[in-house]
């Protein structure tokens, strides 16, 4: 009875807060070209678009936009807003290299941005590499060896900045073994899923690119058996379903799935503080 308990409260209030998620930003929706075949209306451009696989993620910089305004569309969810007084599109593209691709064209065609920023989460492959930490990538490569290299000179770093190489793969990596095996392999400070899919669309068509992550898993922790299986689901209401089943096979799981959502919360907050200076230093770049 807890355990069911405690799922009946967990399940509760994340239906809830993604609930008042929606209905503050007054979710729309867009087709893109438009369903009727008729041509497209040119939508405002963009300077600088932020891409992240998940709201978790892109929570903490859209607390930050003013006069926010957020579209469902084919391919990515889009949240368009102003921070200090410029345009700035956030967009949650989905989980994985496969619709990271197709939600950074879409954007592309919709926004043409004169900057993507690849940001969100990343899991730490390297010892220095701790929880928390940011990871601004110099180059990002796949497990087909295409890398892409990121230009731009970040200047002194602080405690707990790292620049080094981002690795994206297919899949989570879930324990230390295998951490450590592809730190060796690529030479790679941390891991995620979308940067090298994101920057590729943008480099094919000669949009500024960078890479900022916050790590949420170091070399040390092992992720649940059941984490992949989530975070994969298409939307809210399956993720929810597929936490459900876990915490039912494996009780244990309610605590290891809190804990990470804390832990990303935390890491959210982290990178909108991030973002906040990062974007309007681009945009004076772009003006000078």
């Amino acid at each position: 009875m807890f355990v069911r308990s405690l799922l009946q409260q967990w399940m509760r209030q994340n239906a809830e807060q993604t609930m008042r998620s929606l209905l503050d930003r007054g979710l729309k929706t867009r087709s893109f070209p438009p369903a009727d075949g008729a041509e497209a209306e040119p939508l405002p451009s963009v300077e600088i678009a932020v891409c992240c696989a998940m709201q978790l993620e892109a929570g903490g910089i859209l607390d930050l936009l003013a006069d926010l305004q957020s579209t469902r569309c084919p391919s990515l969810i889009e949240h368009v807003g102003n921070l200090a007084g410029m345009p700035v599109a956030v967009v949650e593209t989905g989980v994985g290299r496969v619709a990271a691709a197709r939600a950074a064209r879409e954007l592309i065609a919709m926004r043409r941005p004169r900057w993507i920023i690849s940001a969100g989460f990343a899991g730490g492959l390297i010892d220095a590499v701790a929880r928390q930490h940011l990871v601004l990538a110099t180059s990002v490569i796949d497990e087909s060896g295409r890398e892409i290299p990121i230009p731009g000179n970040w200047g002194a770093t602080s405690a707990g900045v790292h620049l080094g190489r981002l690795l994206t793969v297919d899949r989570v990596v879930r324990t230390a073994e295998e951490k450590r095996l592809l730190a060796e392999k690529w030479s790679a400070c941390a891991c995620d899923m979308e940067t090298s899919a994101v920057l590729e669309a943008a480099r094919e068509q000669g949009i500024g690119l960078l890479s900022v992550r916050v790590v949420t898993d170091d070399l040390l922790d092992e992720l649940p058996p059941d984490i992949e299986s989530i975070v994969s689901q298409k939307s809210f209401a399956s993720r929810l379903g597929a936490a459900a089943g876990a915490v039912l096979r494996r009780p244990a799981s309610v605590k290891e799935m809190w804990n990470l959502r804390e832990r990303a919360i935390v890491a959210s907050d982290r990178l909108a503080r991030v973002l906040q200076g990062l974007i309007p230093a681009l945009a004076r770049r772009e003006e000078s």
